[in-house]
């Protein structure tokens, strides 16, 4: 039958379905690990952090520190030269775990994700 059994829509929606999945999974994991790093006093910035589903089709995530009660500390973190933290926090909190961890997890979460899903 070949060209007459194309599901090419279908299979589309699943491979978009899947990294989303997979989009969504390893920024979780990033905002694990920038929390053990973000500098903290209060845990205003700490507790700030979070990764947040697509609303979209596309395939994307999002992830971040902030809102209302993190304002003064994103502004100290992010912008001080030469200040100090304590117990291995740091300033590149979000930007390190990002660097380290997204390339190599979402590639292997993508492929894990498609195998669940039967497509891959």
């Amino acid at each position: 039958m070949g060209w007459l059994d194309w599901r090419g829509a279908e299979v589309k929606q699943a491979y978009d379905a899947a990294a989303r999945s997979a989009l969504f999974t390893v920024a979780k994991e990033i905002v694990a690990a920038a929390k053990k790093e973000v500098p903290e006093l209060e845990g205003d910035l700490k507790d700030s952090g979070k990764a947040v589903k697509s609303r979209t089709k596309k395939p994307t995530s999002l992830l971040g520190f902030g809102g209302p009660k993190a304002q003064h500390a994103i502004r100290w973190h992010e912008n001080r030269e030469g200040v100090s933290f304590k117990r291995g926090r740091k300033k590149r909190f979000l930007a390190d775990p990002f660097n380290l961890i997204a390339e190599r997890r979402v590639r292997s979460e993508y492929r894990d994700e498609l195998r669940r899903r039967g497509v891959g």
